[in-house]
């Protein structure tokens, strides 16, 4: 998988960029993007690195890898049996919002 190594915030579902209403980001476009659409994109897009039960934790640029924090594993799964649940993975993602009064 080739990822932007400029961008390694988008492949992190803990990251400020889908967890935190204030983070800013500049699309190409030159806009913003709501929280809501930005753990959509992650979820639609399927940016997750690491399988489920395990969360990204670094990247090593030298080697061009990514290192995923998992609990024990008693059986190291072949790569066409790992499977991404979207559900999980989307409620696992803080959602949160704010109304503001003008």
């Amino acid at each position: 998988m080739s990822i932007d190594e400029n961008e390694l915030f988008k492949y992190n579902p803990k990251s400020e960029f889908y967890n935190d209403i204030c983070s800013t980001y500049t699309t190409d476009y030159k806009t913003d993007i709501t929280l809501n659409d930005r753990q959509n994109e992650f979820i639609n897009k399927n940016m997750t690195l690491c399988e489920n039960d395990c969360y990204y934790s670094s990247y090593d640029y030298t080697l061009k890898k990514v290192e995923s924090k998992c609990d024990v594993k008693y059986r190291i799964k072949d790569f066409y049996e790992i499977k991404i649940d979207k559900d999980k993975l989307k409620s696992n993602l803080n959602i949160k919002v704010v109304i503001f009064f003008f």
